[in-house]
């Protein structure tokens, strides 16, 4: 008999968070989302979704990972489960990325390698300058 698996669900996360949408997100949408929503209120993002904001209004998802809580999922046609580049996400500002954990692909290792930052505590902080409304910082262009 196959032992019954148990997930354990953060409660301390999930007490703090309401997920609001999870499709349906573009430039202006994020825009109108971080000028009214709650700090509490969260959207996940498809991966193409990302890019696609980062390419064409990054001022704008940077302005909602400042105040709200962002999560990135691969896309659904990932059927083989490989990974898509994270770093995109992470210079956008985006708080969660989520990867494929049963591919031991190079997305994978780098996930891995930037969370040793902090001990592989399960965050690293946010430089101060992706914290700040009108920032030099530019996601396309990250180095200065």
């Amino acid at each position: 008999e196959k032992a019954k698996r148990k997930f354990v669900v953060d409660l301390g996360l999930s007490s703090i968070t309401h997920l609001r949408t999870g499709s349906g997100m573009n430039a202006s949408r994020v825009q109108q989302c971080a000028a009214q929503w709650k700090a509490f209120e969260m959207c996940s993002f498809a991966e193409g979704d990302v890019l696609n904001m980062r390419n064409r209004c990054s001022r704008g998802f940077m302005d909602y990972t400042m105040g709200h809580m962002a999560r990135v999922y691969p896309t659904g046609l990932r059927v083989m489960s490989s990974n898509y580049d994270p770093v995109p996400s992470w210079l956008c500002g985006a708080q969660m990325v989520a990867l494929n954990w049963q591919t031991p692909d190079q997305p994978l290792r780098l996930n891995k390698a930037f969370f040793k930052q902090y001990g592989s505590s399960g965050f690293v902080l946010k430089p101060a300058y992706m914290l700040q409304p009108g920032s030099w910082y530019d996601p396309v262009r990250p180095a200065v």
